[in-house]
């Protein structure tokens, strides 16, 4: 995201819409993956209710993943 619209809540909003959109099609639980090293994505999913589940090296690209789950 450009820096000018960083830090106003697109993120939060729009994971959040994604999340009712997802409990209206009748889905239970959600997982919700951002690098380990992305503040700003653990910041969206933690205040949208993910719970952290794990951390695990994904051998594709090499990158420490955060694995958390959001339940209805």
């Amino acid at each position: 995201m450009r820096p000018p619209a960083r830090r106003q809540g697109h993120g939060t909003t729009l994971l959040r819409l994604t999340l009712e959109r997802a409990r209206e099609l009748g889905l239970g639980r959600v997982l919700l993956t951002c690098d380990a090293d992305n503040l700003s994505s653990r910041g969206v999913t933690e205040g949208n209710g993910g719970i952290l589940e794990g951390e695990l090296v994904v051998y594709l690209h090499g990158r420490c993943v955060r694995r958390s789950w959001t339940t209805f």
